[in-house]
């Protein structure tokens, strides 16, 4: 068990990670480690409120540690495996049971929201804020667009790159001046990159936010294909910073779109679409606008307060 602490302005951070060991015992794990913080902290009596991310494995024990909390409880969620049913046939019980305490939920999407329905059985109260995007992504009207289209992810399933890998070389066999740059690591990289040996393609690795803030502002588009996604932080990003985006029909991706800031297409499309995405003109401003009306620190924060304060 790994373990970190950090401090910014206004908080504090413990950092512990498990590593290749059996949900079970990371299960167990966490619940004691858990106990002997909210003990630590006399949390009943110090806070007003506690938000749990990620409701498991962190309370799948909350029966044995509820004595500890104070009233007011609530429930971020960001994970896929309630789509997935933790990759089971059947929704597992002991999974389900956490979701029967009446803990108030925030989800990032719509769509996580339903697949946590469909997952538990029954609605609990709950309200859909999205994540939020750091100020580094931000529109500049200095920068111009080059002929690259960009996108980056952690490259493993369910992202589909070879969908928008295909598209872009058949786009470029009419406009040899373009190039697609990936960011990002991930199993499928090793792989993508014997499959797809091509010149145009600049495989960019890791990036910190500065420089992919960067490389978006610069970009004509940027791409997400993917099988499913409860959000995509990294969609959002690309909208903050005014570039149109171009997304796979899959999980909350649609969520993010409008007519004024990019398309969403099914797998068979992708040539198509970005062909129409590279042809059109698009309001760089606007987009970068309306996606900070929506995922910045002070929207989001204030939705979180407003919630936290009818729980």
């Amino acid at each position: 068990m790994e373990k970190e602490r950090f401090k910014t302005e206004s908080s504090r951070h413990i950092i512990r990670g498990y590593r290749r060991l059996p949900w079970k015992v990371i299960e167990i794990l966490n619940f004691l480690v858990l106990r002997r913080q909210l003990k630590k902290l006399d949390a009943r009596k110090q806070f007003d409120v506690v938000n749990f991310h990620i409701a498991y494995p962190m309370l799948i024990h909350f029966k044995r540690f509820r004595h500890l909390l104070p009233e007011r409880m609530l429930i971020t969620e960001h994970w896929s495996y309630y789509h997935f049913n933790f990759h089971t046939k059947e929704p597992p019980a002991r999974i389900k049971q956490i979701f029967d305490h009446n803990i108030p939920i925030i989800a990032v999407s719509s769509q996580l929201n339903r697949d946590i329905i469909d997952f538990c059985g029954h609605p609990n109260r709950s309200c859909v804020i999205p994540n939020v995007v750091d100020d580094a992504f931000h529109f500049s009207s200095a920068v111009e667009q080059s002929n690259y289209i960009v996108m980056g992810s952690f490259w493993k399933d369910p992202k589909k790159p070879q969908l928008a890998i295909e598209a872009f070389l058949a786009y470029r066999e009419q406009h040899p001046g373009y190039r697609l740059r990936v960011f990002g690591e991930g199993p499928m990289l090793k792989e993508l990159k014997v499959q797809y040996p091509h010149e145009a393609i600049i495989w960019e690795g890791t990036l910190n936010p500065g420089e992919i803030a960067d490389l978006m502002r610069g970009a004509r588009a940027f791409l997400m294909p993917s099988g499913y996604e409860t959000f995509s932080v990294v969609t959002a990003e690309a909208l903050c910073c005014g570039c149109p985006v171009l997304v796979s029909r899959a999980g909350a991706l649609p969520e993010h779109i409008t007519e004024h800031n990019g398309m969403v297409c099914r797998d068979h499309r992708w040539t198509d679409k970005l062909a129409q995405m590279l042809d059109r003109t698009w309001d760089r401003e606007r987009i970068a606008r309306d996606a900070r009306a929506k995922y910045s620190k002070r929207v989001v924060g204030k939705d979180y307060f407003d919630f936290i304060n009818q729980v």
